[in-house]
């Protein structure tokens, strides 16, 4: 195959997009319509190689859910070579970006989960069961024009209908699907699978997306193709501060004896959309921030708003805008003639009322200085107060006169003529001053 063959008259190959272990996906179009779709063909044409692709385009066209890749047309070419023309995808697979990220974070790892969850149920309501879950199975497509992505389960070739007689194994020892993402059941034995077995799968790929490493495979091969099991290990195991239901819950789809598993993939979708919605509710939510204020007024875009009715319309003061074109009246008139005819009507008041602050301001002036006349005369009108110094110094001087005692002169006048007359006695006369 090459670009620009053509596969039955139908379509034409673009590119290679990828190949596996039993074909290749081209990039075609469809000749009539100019539709890009993805095209399977076989890289070596076997009975059994065409007998899964033929059953994977009939399991797929039974089930046809969102989930789950669509499936167009299956046909063969002019040589007799089957190929299955399917529903072009855009992205990446889980199992590329688990190469990129190596684990995700644990709302993302719940919502595909849960997506892959809804289409392993739908798969089931129809008694098909995939047996071959794994990330490089699981296609995250980013559809054109929307946001975010849609989980796509891909290759059902080894499924198995629950429906019908089947008894397709691989050539890899008779093993049907990849062993890191078997139950224990389904590697004893590929038939004996129920829902369960793709319980314990999607369990598988929630523990990688977790933690970034598959579990420690339960199952050991001894000598003589005995097996014996191992402890299923948790996810708390491995990362810290994982939310203990999705703990719980890997815990509870990884468990050995399937009587003890999950029984049916939609109780797992619906406890990881539980979980979905109760973390939407309680997560912090992010306000959005302003941007910084201009110092500068900004200029509006929007249109100014009508005119104040009292403004004069004589072509002052910027009230001659209003356009004549504005809704019409019952009575035939444009609102703008009401407006005009209803500001010329006022139009005395409205000069009185300009000149309002004026008048206040100047009112508001003398006010202000009867204030200050009235304060300053009171001010005026009182007697000035002693200072406290100079009642401390009077009060002071009146004590100590108090104190001080009375002349014995001044009581008994003998007292001075005693004194003068030993003067006398002693030939001594007093010197008059």
């Amino acid at each position: 195959m090459i670009a620009g063959n053509r596969l039955g008259g139908r379509y034409r190959l673009l590119h290679p997009l990828g190949e596996g272990a039993m074909g290749i996906v081209w990039e075609a179009e469809h000749i009539a319509t100019s539709r890009r779709v993805a095209v399977k063909v076989l890289r070596v044409p076997s009975p059994s190689h065409r007998y899964r692709l033929c059953r994977e385009a009939r399991l797929c066209g039974a089930i046809a859910h969102r989930n789950v890749v669509e499936v167009h047309d299956a046909s063969e070419t002019d040589a007799g070579e089957a190929y299955l023309a399917m529903q072009l995808l855009h992205g990446e697979t889980l199992a590329d970006r688990l190469c990129r990220k190596r684990r995700l974070e644990q709302p993302e790892a719940a919502r595909i989960g849960r997506d892959i969850a809804r289409a392993l149920a739908a798969a089931h309501a129809k008694n098909i069961i995939h047996r071959d879950l794994k990330p490089s199975n699981v296609f995250l497509h980013q559809e054109p024009g929307t946001e975010g992505f849609v989980v796509k389960v891909l290759d059902f070739g080894v499924a198995k209908d629950l429906n019908a007689d089947d008894t397709l194994v691989t050539e890899r020892n008779g093993v049907v699907g990849t062993p890191a993402y078997m139950s224990p059941e389904q590697l004893a034995s590929p038939h004996d699978v129920d829902a369960r077995t793709d319980v314990y799968s999607l369990g598988v790929v929630l523990f990688e997306m977790l933690t970034g490493v598959r579990p420690v495979y339960p199952l050991e091969l001894k000598e003589g193709h005995s097996l014996r099991l191992r402890p299923t290990p948790r996810v708390s195991d491995y990362v810290m501060n994982v939310d203990a239901e999705l703990d719980d819950l890997v815990a509870y789809c990884l468990e050995q004896d399937r009587q003890q598993r999950i029984a049916k993939t939609t109780a797992v979708a619906d406890r990881l959309d539980l979980y979905l919605a109760l973390r939407a509710c309680t997560a912090p939510r992010v306000t959005e921030s302003w941007p910084p204020r201009e110092a500068r007024r900004a200029t509006r875009d929007w249109p100014p708003p009508e005119p104040r009715i009292t403004q004069s319309w004589n072509g002052r003061e910027g009230a001659s805008w209003i356009p004549e074109t504005l809704p019409s009246r019952p009575d035939g008139s444009t609102a703008a003639a009401m407006v005009r005819s209803q500001a010329a009507s006022t139009n005395a008041a409205a000069t009185s009322m300009r000149w309002g602050p004026q008048t206040l301001n100047v009112l508001g002036g003398l006010m202000s200085l009867i204030l200050v006349a009235v304060m300053v005369g009171d001010r005026m009108a009182r007697p000035a107060p002693m200072p406290a110094k100079a009642e401390r110094g009077i009060a002071s001087v009146t004590a100590e006169l108090a104190a001080l005692q009375r002349p014995k002169c001044l009581d008994d006048p003998t007292v001075g003529d005693e004194s003068r007359s030993a003067e006398k006695a002693q030939g001594t006369t007093p010197k008059k001053k």
